[in-house]
């Protein structure tokens, strides 16, 4: 079997590759894992970096590199650190009017810092040149960084191949009428940056249908979050009529929560659920706790570190997936496929699945079979549901099954690499085509 050959990427984003434990950073090491460490280079944008950088192949950039760096880095001691950080993307609808003029007035002030550029300095350039990427791996966000990745690729002549995780280009400023000319001109340069690049990556295939109707020059490839192998076990569920525990592990953000405490009261009266235990952060936890105080089921059990997570989960009977109903947030998950929904797979285990029916994890794993799904068609008779499907064994072993071959088929890492590799050999191939005309 000949060698892989993996072309040198050079990933332009805002997230710790090494060390973050969001989930964009998680997607990227999956995406990366097994890429020889000399063939990969890191351009990390920061807010302010007080750390010293001790990765060789990263380098960072932060407000002090942008034009009027000096002005954003004082404004940012008195700002709560608006000027620098990545713009926000979606704000939730279900706020007090204090906490949106607030929002507003926030966003105002980073979508004006996120007009600025970044000045590439000598530094950067012997950096670039060091290591030679043949591609630029992008993680668009907003005007800032999309028009750093574009001045890289007109100096260095190197294809530029963004992956959106979400759709935020339909909800980025929309909500802020102080923002509107930076929406303006965020659209500009991301229209741009598609009209230019060959191709581009997207999260879902419900995604990749949307932006194939928007984007008319680039095309689009759905690369679908992915787990190394699967967990679950061959073998026939004995599980006795004792009660079951169920499991969410995850943020509570985005409102969220509102879906999980909407099941919650669906569930109160059922006598088959002993557990219902929740991981997120103690930040997202304190935020909501105070709601969920009236069931005596609902446990909170901490943060999961990333490397634990299959190994807590595999340890409950059935898994909870969660989506906001909120309006707004609807606009921005619309079209992403998280990356719970290829762990949860993994583990072979039942899933119950509370959100809209409009976005894609929803419909993803409605229209495959994948899970108890409670969504707005059939809300007045979640209770019922619930109550029946969930001790319907031939079910859930039936979407149990259905979750294992669906996870082959999209989310098993060593197909998805595959084809990613595919895609990023064209680029290079184009590119070495290219510069010898």
């Amino acid at each position: 079997m000949s060698e892989i050959k993996y072309p040198k990427v050079l990933i332009i984003s805002d997230c710790d590759f090494h060390h973050g434990t969001d989930a964009t950073a998680i997607t990227l090491r999956n995406i990366f894992s097994g890429w020889p460490v000399g063939n990969l280079s890191f351009l990390q944008l920061k807010s302010y970096n007080v750390v010293e950088n001790t990765v060789e192949n990263k380098f960072i950039l932060d407000s002090r590199n942008l034009q009027l760096g000096g002005l954003l880095t004082k404004l940012r001691n008195n700002s709560g650190n608006v000027t620098g950080t990545a713009p926000a993307l979606v704000v939730e609808s279900n706020v007090s009017h204090l906490q949106k003029l607030k929002q507003n007035l926030r966003l105002s002030v980073s979508s004006s810092a996120d007009m600025l550029n970044y000045k590439i300095n000598n530094d950067l350039i012997e950096f670039i040149k060091d290591h030679e990427p043949d591609i630029i791996y992008l993680l668009p966000y907003g005007r800032r960084i999309i028009k750093l990745a574009l001045n890289i690729k007109s100096r260095f002549g190197i294809p530029i191949l963004p992956h959106f995780m979400d759709d935020w280009p339909s909800t980025i400023y929309m909500d802020s009428s102080l923002s509107l000319i930076q929406r303006k001109c965020t659209l500009k340069t991301l229209n741009t940056l598609l009209n230019t690049c060959e191709k581009s990556l997207v999260i879902s295939d419900a995604m990749k249908c949307e932006f194939e109707k928007r984007y008319k020059k680039c095309q689009f490839f759905s690369l679908m979050n992915d787990v190394e192998e699967y967990l679950g076990s061959s073998e026939d569920d004995n599980r006795s009529e004792e009660k079951m525990s169920l499991c969410y592990a995850g943020g509570l953000h985005l409102n969220r929560w509102t879906s999980l405490l909407e099941l919650c009261n669906i569930v109160k009266d059922n006598e088959d659920i002993h557990e219902i235990a929740i991981y997120t952060s103690q930040n997202d936890w304190k935020n909501v706790e105070q709601y969920f105080k009236e069931f005596h089921f609902v446990v909170y059990k901490g943060f999961i570190k990333q490397t634990d997570v299959l190994t807590t989960l595999n340890n409950y009977d059935v898994l909870i997936f969660i989506e906001s109903f909120d309006e707004n947030i609807k606009q921005y998950t619309r079209f992403s496929i998280s990356t719970k929904i290829p762990e949860y797979l993994s583990l072979g285990k039942a899933i119950i699945a509370v959100g809209p029916s409009d976005i894609a994890s929803i419909a993803y794993l409605k229209e495959n079979n994948l899970a108890i799904v409670c969504d707005d068609t059939n809300r007045v008779e979640w209770k019922n549901v619930l109550k029946n499907d969930l001790t319907d064994k031939k079910l859930l072993k039936k979407n149990i099954e259905n979750g294992k071959n669906i996870f082959f088929r999209n989310h098993y890492r060593k197909t998805q690499q595959h084809k990613f590799l595919e895609i990023l050999r064209a680029l290079k191939i184009n590119k070495n085509e290219d510069s010898n005309h």
